[in-house]
């Protein structure tokens, strides 16, 4: 499998070759942009330096949102030729959805449509998500499937269970055992992956999570309890925002028997505006390889 580092540096050179919208820069890294001090995100930005030359900075994700300030819609641009869109329901005056839907075409005319139905306890945790994956191209036709997501809680413990439904029946998928720190953040996290020849839960991934005491810019959004509960062993920044902002990420994935598996190591330099929010984040693979880093611009707006 890929690494992050490779994951995300193919996804921005198909942005730039697919004529997703950029931002040009002349003299290097450009200053993250002014907006008016509000915690509410507009804009996410990627840039990526190589050999200490700056690429072309471009837009990853774009927010909306509603009088009553919750996001309804979430543009991903990371996806080609068309960006991944992320819709938002909400009962009433809710300030928790309770229904997302992802739309999502493929570059051979493949439609993705998934609908997840979150569930809460009466605290506001994840209680259960029931996600439903519809799926059709112009090869294999349509195809329809549903899993259900399950949560657990035992003082500073968190359980998940995964279970997939298809036409032909069950199967238990995934299950996780993570530990969360004071401010309710994963710092480590242990996957199990059902083998179906076996029988048995086999060690699929490990995750571990270091952290600032500065507020995410995502977990003050209505958004924030859809994203996925879990890291994956290779957890990318938009899959699993967390409550703070990462420090130092190091994960393991793919191992077994004779297989050594996949690392992936980041240390992650946050620089902050004045209320206390990040404005820029640089990535670093591990170890180090100097003048190479990613970054992320964060732009906000007042609502």
């Amino acid at each position: 499998m890929k690494t992050l580092s490779i994951f995300i540096a193919a996804i921005f050179l198909i942005m730039l070759q697919s004529c997703q919208k950029e931002i040009s820069i002349e003299n290097g890294i450009p200053a993250a942009p002014n907006a008016i001090d509000s915690n509410y995100l507009s804009k996410i930005l990627y840039s990526a330096v190589v050999n200490g030359v700056p690429t072309d900075t471009a837009v990853f994700w774009t927010y909306k949102y509603d009088n009553l300030k919750r996001v309804t819609s979430l543009v991903d641009s990371t996806s080609n030729p068309v960006p991944n869109s992320y819709f938002y329901f909400y009962n009433g005056t809710d300030t928790l959805p309770f229904k997302t839907v992802l739309y999502q075409v493929g570059v051979w005319h493949d439609y993705d449509t998934t609908i997840t139905f979150h569930y809460f306890d009466n605290t506001g945790r994840n209680a259960k998500d029931s996600v439903i994956f519809s799926y059709s191209d112009i090869f294999s036709g349509y195809e329809s499937w549903y899993e259900i997501r399950n949560y657990s809680y035992n003082l500073n413990k968190i359980y998940g269970l995964r279970e997939i439904y298809r036409p032909g029946g069950y199967t238990p998928y995934y299950k996780d055992t993570a530990t969360l720190d004071a401010a309710g953040n994963i710092i480590d996290n242990k996957r199990y992956r059902f083998d179906s020849f076996s029988n048995t839960w086999e060690p699929d991934a490990t995750s571990t999570f270091t952290f600032d005491n500065k507020p995410s810019p995502y977990s003050t959004l209505s958004n924030f309890k859809t994203y996925h509960v879990f890291p994956s062993g290779e957890t990318l920044f938009f899959e699993l925002p967390f409550k703070n902002n990462k420090v130092s990420q190091h994960e393991h994935h793919s191992f077994g028997p004779g297989q050594p598996g996949v690392f992936v190591d980041w240390d992650y330099t946050n620089i902050y505006k004045p209320n206390g929010f990040i404005k820029d984040v640089l990535i670093y693979g591990l170890p180090p390889v100097p003048g190479n880093y990613e970054r992320l611009i964060f732009v906000y707006k007042a609502l």
